[in-house]
């Protein structure tokens, strides 16, 4: 007799591939990844606002100036604005994009705005709540490597990437084959001498946790059954 850890070993050496499919993104959780995923950009892929404020230059406020007239607002989702006078400053949204010549966002928890001017203290901390562009990942990065197993997290990577189509190891049909004039639906009162069939239904849902719908047979101890499922 072998142990289990042999007998595994024996299984795995004689594993096979079905070879290789394109599915779905909705298709794609509980299978088992076969191609390299890379960052099709910088993540996040631009200077990206973590706060509701103000963008300024911290140039201008170790200069000593404090008040700042509002030039405009950069919305998330719209295009980068740039802030021409750096005696100004541009409202910001979580978010949205960093204006250009601005590296200092100014949360509005922390200033006073009056008469379209913005009122910053004294000893504000500058050069924060900015998500620098490929501070997560750079272009180009692997991000899943080929044989992973697709959970919720690898969903969420390939979407990010914009990964539509996903190529997979391509499942196994199975075919589950119950015999026996003992056995019966479980929908059915058995006799004393008759069983229902359960273990079909184990077998089953065993292998619809992996993504496979098998097919179920049931043949009875005849020989016309038995040439019958056989041919």
């Amino acid at each position: 007799m072998i142990n289990s850890e042999h007998a595994l070993q024996i299984v795995l050496e004689q594993v096979e591939t079905f070879g290789l499919e394109q599915v779905t993104l909705d298709q794609a959780y509980g299978r088992v990844l076969q191609e390299e995923i890379k960052a099709d950009r910088d993540f996040p892929p631009f200077d990206r606002i973590c706060m509701d404020g103000i963008a300024i230059k911290a140039r201008t406020y170790l200069n000593g100036v404090r008040t700042f007239p509002i030039i405009g607002m950069q919305a998330a989702g719209s295009a980068r604005l740039i802030l021409n006078d750096e005696y100004a400053c541009i409202e910001v949204a979580t978010g949205a994009m960093l204006p250009l010549n601005t590296d200092s966002i100014i949360r509005y928890e922390d200033i006073i705005i009056n008469n379209n001017k913005a009122v910053i203290p004294d000893n504000i901390k500058l050069k924060s709540n900015i998500h620098n562009q490929g501070a997560d990942k750079k272009k180009g990065t692997l991000l899943l490597k080929k044989g992973t197993t697709i959970s919720h997290a690898e969903i969420g990577v390939l979407s990010t990437v914009g990964q539509s189509l996903i190529r997979v190891s391509r499942l196994p049909k199975v075919a589950i084959i119950t015999t026996g004039d003992e056995l019966v639906d479980i929908n059915e009162t058995p006799e004393d001498f008759q069983i229902r069939k359960s273990n079909v239904f184990v077998l089953s849902s065993l292998l619809k946790n992996h993504q496979i719908q098998p097919t179920c047979y049931h043949i009875k101890d005849s020989d016309q059954d038995i040439n019958n499922i056989l041919k």
